[in-house]
């Protein structure tokens, strides 16, 4: 084998490394709950994890706030809507 072979692979796999760590610092575990994960991407038609993980977030800030509200500032309707953050892509009813 020569020597621009031996390097070309040794960059590759250089590179390779680094993606995979850099990949690795944004994963998340969430154990024996991925079936759940699953069916809310599917339900709220996201296209990747990355969207879910947005939209719970940002629905956990909304509801943290709205608790931190007096009661007469409250935007709760009381038809049982549950209010998306702002940003999200859709509004479903519980």
């Amino acid at each position: 084998m020569r020597s621009s072979q031996l390097g070309s692979r040794h960059q590759y796999k250089k590179r390779k490394q680094s993606l995979d760590r850099r990949r690795g610092k944004t994963r998340i575990y969430v154990g024996n709950h991925i079936d759940r994960w699953l069916t809310l991407k599917e339900k709220l038609d996201f296209r990747n994890d990355a969207e879910v993980a947005g939209f719970l977030l940002d629905l956990i800030v909304t509801v943290k706030e709205e608790r931190e509200m007096p009661p007469h500032c409250s935007s709760v309707e009381t038809d049982n809507t549950l209010v998306i953050p702002q940003g999200s892509f859709c509004m479903f009813y519980i």
